[in-house]
């Protein structure tokens, strides 16, 4: 599960900095610390589904379950996850501080 972890954190510094650039580019005070943290805090809150995940495609094959059946199943559990992660996110301190001042970090 190390290698998940290490994947998350490269993936939400990458997005941290695209945070930071992008939103002082277009004017939009960010520092460089709110940019970096977000972007982890992103990535980071998907880690505790990565076991859900893997253990469904361990259980579900596309080409056995039928590609409407598998296709229908992946719809449902992705909208469900994501809105699971989402709303992690929504209740992080520094997501809801930027959020209540009015300008959230999403890019």
């Amino acid at each position: 599960m190390h290698w998940v972890a290490l994947g998350a954190t490269a993936a939400g510094v990458l997005s941290g900095l695209r945070i930071f650039v992008t939103y002082n580019l277009l004017e939009v005070e960010v520092s460089f610390l709110e940019g970096i943290t977000s972007g982890l805090m992103d990535w980071w809150l998907w880690i505790p589904f990565v076991p859900l995940v893997l253990a469904l495609a361990r259980r579900f094959d596309p080409s056995a379950a039928g590609a409407v059946r598998f296709l229908a199943l992946h719809v449902l559990v992705g909208a469900a996850i994501s809105f699971a992660q989402l709303t992690l996110f929504s209740r992080c301190p520094a997501s809801s501080e930027r959020c209540a001042s009015g300008t959230p970090l999403v890019v």
